[in-house]
């Protein structure tokens, strides 16, 4: 318990850190801005093309990558058919709800947390690096749905062509295919050149946390969502990401044949709390902002919690 907290405290500290110093003004007010850019472009599409590339041929089976997929896709199905089935909700917010319940910080939360907690364990990192990358596919749906929910009428290929070009736009997905690449093709890289992005990816955890302490401070000083009734709309939600997501991604790895440290780190993944990228979706289609930036908020805290008690459940019964 004791090396838990020691790895935990300092990651939720950061994040704490980067809620005071907002707050206090230390900083130019477009420090997040400059930070989540460079932890984005940079930070952490060198620490993922390090780790994939790094790989050893085995590391990444079929089985996990297809489990993790899955998994992802059940959740966001399941969370979609609660909102707009059993509570009722119009579709466009019931997407929004369901990337909220199945969109887990797995970049700038998850990823450090895999890394600082094991830190020698190649394994890990690498099946942290893949739900970093493959969450992305709920948040492009998404984006996508709502997108052509916005032009319909319009031709498909329009709609067709922005997703395209939303792929290509995304570093995360660009550099771990070319670490993926390195790796499977057994692509020489100069030692300098692995040396470099192993240096700028190092960066990304701490910048990544402490940017994300930053957002999170403006996002409870904008959002008005502490209003009356917001803990009944809020609740689902919560129950949906911080419970129904660690236990479907468990349970269909489980059936996949996944074991040990694979398993495990998959799981405590999808345990993090929402992606303030999930928030940038709703305010971009101007659907349910309120309840996502109070969302992600209230998620946080509460993975503060949620998250010590798997991993020391995780290490009694031996898969840490």
């Amino acid at each position: 318990m004791l090396s838990i907290l020691s790895t935990l405290v300092p990651v939720f500290g950061i994040i704490l850190f980067g809620i005071v110093v907002e707050r206090m003004g230390f900083l130019p007010i477009e420090t997040s801005g400059c930070l989540n850019q460079f932890v984005y472009w940079i930070g952490l599409p060198m620490m993922l093309f390090n780790q994939l590339a790094r790989m050893e041929a085995g590391q990444m089976s079929g089985a996990i990558v297809w489990g993790i997929l899955l998994g992802y896709g059940v959740t966001y199905l399941f969370a979609y058919a609660v909102f707009s089935g059993a509570l009722r909700r119009h579709w466009e917010e019931s997407s929004v709800f369901a990337l909220l319940s199945s969109f887990p910080n797995a970049a700038f939360m998850g990823l450090p947390i895999v890394v600082l907690l094991l830190p020698d364990n190649s394994e890990a990192a690498i099946v942290a690096s893949l739900c970093a990358v493959m969450t992305s596919v709920n948040l492009l749906f998404t984006d996508g749905r709502l997108e052509a929910g916005k032009h319909r009428g319009e031709g498909r290929k329009e709609v067709f062509l922005s997703l395209i070009r939303s792929l290509f736009h995304n570093p995360l997905l660009i550099y771990s295919a070319l670490g993926a690449a390195v790796s499977l093709l057994r692509i020489p890289v100069p030692k300098p050149i692995l040396s470099m992005a192993a240096m700028l990816g190092s960066t990304s955890a701490p910048c990544a946390l402490f940017c994300m302490g930053m957002i999170l401070s403006k996002q409870m000083t904008s959002s008005r969502g502490f209003v009356k009734g917001w803990a009944r709309r809020q609740f689902p939600l919560h129950v949906l990401k911080l419970a129904v997501e660690p236990l479907f991604i468990f349970g269909v790895l489980y059936l996949f044949g996944v074991r040990g440290i694979a398993l495990a780190t998959a799981t405590i993944v999808a345990a993090m709390p929402t992606a303030v990228a999930a928030y940038i979706i709703a305010e971009k289609y101007q659907v349910a902002t309120e309840d996502s930036s109070l969302g992600i908020v209230v998620d946080t805290a509460l993975s503060a919690v949620s998250i010590p008690l798997l991993i020391v459940g995780f290490q009694y019964y031996g898969l840490l």
